[in-house]
Order: C-alpha cells, then sequence, then structure tokens
C-alpha cells in the first residue's frame, strides 16, 4: 500500500481527486438524460401544483394521501434539480 501510494506523484493525486469517477459518454446519452431530467422535474412540478390547488380549495384541510403525494412529489423535485442538475452540469464537463 506504502510502496503504492509512493509510486503515485502529487499530480497524480490531484488528478484523480479533481477528476473524480468521469467516464465519457456519447451525447445522444447526455440528451436522453436531460431529457430524462426535464421531464421528471415538469412532472413532479404538475403533480405538486394540481393537487396542492386542490388542497388549498378544500379549504385547508386535504385529505392525507393528498398531502403525502405532495410531500412525496416535493422531495422528489428538490432531488431532481439539485443533484441532477449537477450531474449534468457535470456531464457537460463543466466545472
Amino acid at each position: 500500500m506504502v510502496a503504492m501510494e509512493n509510486s503515485m506523484n502529487h499530480d497524480d493525486l490531484d488528478e484523480l481527486v479533481g477528476m473524480g469517477l468521469r467516464v465519457s459518454v456519447s451525447s445522444a446519452q447526455i440528451v436522453f438524460y436531460i431529457i430524462l431530467v426535464m421531464m421528471g422535474i415538469l412532472g413532479n412540478a404538475t403533480v405538486v401544483v394540481v393537487i396542492g390547488k386542490s388542497v388549498i380549495l378544500e379549504g385547508g384541510r386535504g385529505r392525507n394521501s393528498d398531502i403525502i403525494i405532495i410531500n412525496m412529489s416535493l422531495s422528489n423535485l428538490m432531488v431532481s434539480v439539485m443533484r441532477n442538475m449537477l450531474l449534468i452540469i457535470s456531464d457537460l464537463g463543466l466545472e
């Protein structure tokens, strides 16, 4: 283990840390992934708006199932926006 660490110079270590697990992918895969992420964001936003509007119009006392669906959609929407957008930016090669 020590011999392996000594065989790598500091430039190699900096490059490995900076690049992470970067794998080359085709542009078609990136475009398909972007389309899937955008559809997920739009779908979750639509669910939140439509069911949220019905919960609000019912006088603030919505059914428990509607509130659970809104919570799940909001959490999925936040993950899609925060995590998947960063993955797209990383796949495009931007830092």
